[in-house]
């Protein structure tokens, strides 16, 4: 018969065995893992704008589209916007009144209405997702003249409005300029600049 000491000393060769397998097991499993991301990250950068365009889709795409087409607008600056304002949601409505898709305000709305000769237009008529883009379009465009095509400008006035825009640089607050945009007043319009120019270099690669 085997004594006590024996059977302690197989019983912890046979632990130790387990632990090294065990070991050994992890360690097999981590390095799988790490191939997995590793081909996950390379597909990604391989196919960099399919990933890109999973995450920046294009919903309402025909009508955008052809209202774009009509009005001759920016179509990439238009999903940029829209992105932004509403995230494609054209039940949104901020917390200022701003409505659909465009975030547009009810007073600018009324304006815009009367610009395009549009009859019995009632504010309601902003939740329709073709009303509501085809006077964003055209109020983005009308900004566009407005500010000679300067599009940090154009994308300020459309958050905080063309006056205080016009304001801001004739007091030498803020020169109109991308790269000088934290000198934008409104921290919420100097954000909101910043995230269209970003998600608008995204949208022309994509679809420009």
């Amino acid at each position: 018969m085997e004594n006590n000491s024996s059977v302690r000393k197989k019983s912890a060769y046979a632990g130790a065995k387990r632990s090294v397998g065990a070991r050994r097991l992890r360690k097999r499993r981590r390095g799988f893992l790490y191939l997995f991301f590793f081909s996950l990250l390379l597909l990604a950068l391989l196919n960099l704008d399919m990933v890109l365009a999973v995450v920046f889709p294009i919903p309402y795409g025909d009508t955008l589209e052809k209202i774009c087409a009509q009005q001759n607008a920016d179509f990439p600056l238009v999903l940029a916007l829209i992105r932004t304002e509403s995230r494609f949601d054209p039940k949104a409505v901020s917390s200022v009144g701003a409505v659909g898709l465009m975030q547009i305000m009810p007073e600018t709305a009324v304006w815009i209405a009367g610009q395009l000769d549009m009859e019995n237009f009632q504010v309601e008529d902003l939740r329709d997702i073709e009303t509501n883009l085809t006077m964003g379009i055209w109020y983005l465009n009308w900004l566009k003249d407005y500010f000679q095509g300067d599009l940090p400008e154009v994308l300020a006035a459309y958050n905080a409005g063309p006056s205080r825009v016009k304001t801001w640089k004739e007091e030498g607050v803020w020169d109109g300029r991308a790269e000088t945009a934290d000198q934008i007043p409104y921290g919420e319009t100097s954000k909101y600049v910043k995230a269209i120019l970003r998600r608008y270099e995204i949208y022309r690669r994509l679809y420009g």
